[in-house]
């Protein structure tokens, strides 16, 4: 995936899951092509391997998705989703930053908001959704807004396989 200058996404290579959120499943990409339903964008992120997700982050605070979603990691449910279509966030969510862990069907993925507060959805077998379950969070993100205490200033996910997620708060917790 590559990011221009002026927002727009571009994305190449395999595409068995809808992953280069062109519209189909059926197409490998040999050289870049320009993802037309993508404006504004400033940020983008893919995590589960060969069973790729993809978000992206728009200049508006919205948050977009494609990809395989077997968990739910896209934040639209379960299954192939071959385009990127809009994430429903939490009520008055201006997401600034997503990240995404976890391998195949083991994703998950968080999104930060520029208030401090943290969303997920996806694969959560040993936690790492951070709601307190250990069932997959296939609805999205919406449902999932975790109880951090403080203002959380930066996420990350990381770890392998089914991965462990992390928050930074502006009190240096």
């Amino acid at each position: 995936y590559a990011l221009d200058k002026n927002g727009n996404v571009w994305s190449w290579g395999y595409n068995g899951y809808g992953q280069l959120g062109l519209g189909n499943t059926s197409s490998n990409y040999y050289y870049p092509r320009k993802i037309d339903n993508l404006e504004n964008i400033i940020d983008i992120a893919s995590g589960g391997g060969q069973y790729s997700a993809v978000h992206a982050l728009a200049k508006d605070g919205k948050a977009y998705s494609c990809g395989r979603s077997g968990s739910g990691q896209t934040g639209r449910g379960t299954g192939n989703k071959s385009s990127f279509a809009k994430v429903t966030l939490p009520e008055g969510f201006h997401a600034v930053k997503v990240v995404i862990s976890g391998s195949g069907d083991n994703t998950y993925s968080l999104w930060l908001s520029k208030d401090g507060r943290v969303c997920s959805a996806g694969y959560s077998g040993y936690g790492q959704c951070g709601t307190g379950s250990t069932s997959s969070h296939t609805n999205s993100p919406s449902n999932y807004e975790l109880n951090i205490p403080g203002f959380v200033t930066d996420i990350f996910a990381g770890g392998g396989q089914y991965g462990s997620s992390y928050s930074l708060t502006k009190e240096g917790n």
